[in-house]
């Protein structure tokens, strides 16, 4: 079934597919985004060294916890104020 205009959905986003910069007037780096893209604040929870990547968990609003891939050399503490911006690759969305 498609998804019907106004109604809930869920969008299924690939944790690469999500810039993290630091909220402002933070100083951990900056993780390109496209210019004007809203940003949806939150928190970091817990961040992972996987090679030439990282993994960082953000609690944002409501309690949604979302992972999210970026370079290792940017480097999220736990409790740190983030910003996350959507790169804007594909998406899958099914009804919710």
């Amino acid at each position: 079934a498609g998804c019907v205009d106004g109604a809930p959905v869920r969008a299924y986003v690939r944790p690469e597919h999500l810039a993290l910069t630091a909220s402002s007037g933070g100083a951990s780096g900056v993780d390109p985004a496209p210019s004007g893209v809203p940003a949806v604040e939150g928190a970091v929870v817990s961040s992972g060294f996987l090679g030439a990547h990282r993994r960082t968990v953000v609690r944002v609003a409501g309690g949604t916890q979302l992972t999210v891939q970026h370079a290792a050399s940017l480097q999220f503490e736990a409790g740190e104020r983030v910003a996350l911006r959507f790169t804007g690759e594909p998406v899958a969305i099914e009804a919710a």
